[in-house]
């Protein structure tokens, strides 16, 4: 009695079908959560820059309105690529590090993020929420 080693054709195929069947569907949910650890990096930084607006005021020793992003006026921010600002109503930064406080509007790609400046330093209150219409509502302290 001879013995063969070895796998067959068909057993080949179906073992390519069911890598290729996996392959299918992880592949976007990887691009899906790579995307998603993506867009927090940058929202990270994005909140990072707008913390510091005050004191690059203060430094610079200057006045400045931030109303919207990209804007016109030169202020001292810079948003990743994809990222808008709107203020609500323009917000005064003094050359002496304060503020007039008031509510901007953040947006990449979808997603949208409301935050409020505190007068008089300019504070950013840290508080989340999604709303029923995907929208996140963040608050720092």
């Amino acid at each position: 009695m001879k013995t063969h080693h070895g796998f067959t054709l068909i057993e080949l195929m179906i073992v390519l079908f069911i890598v290729a069947l996996l392959a299918g569907m992880i592949a976007p949910r990887l691009i899906t959560f790579y995307d998603s650890v993506q867009a927090a990096y940058e929202r990270d930084e994005v909140l990072s820059h707008l913390n510091e607006l005050a004191y690059q005021a203060f430094q610079q020793s200057r006045d400045f309105t931030l109303t919207t992003y990209p804007s016109i006026e030169k202020i001292p921010l810079e948003l990743p690529a994809g990222w808008q600002l709107v203020a609500e109503k323009p917000i005064k930064f003094r050359a002496n590090g304060a503020c007039t406080g008031g509510k901007i509007t953040l947006q990449y790609r979808e997603q949208l993020f409301y935050l409020w400046f505190e007068p008089p330093f300019c504070h950013l209150r840290k508080s989340e929420s999604v709303s029923q219409d995907h929208t996140i509502t963040i608050l720092l302290s």
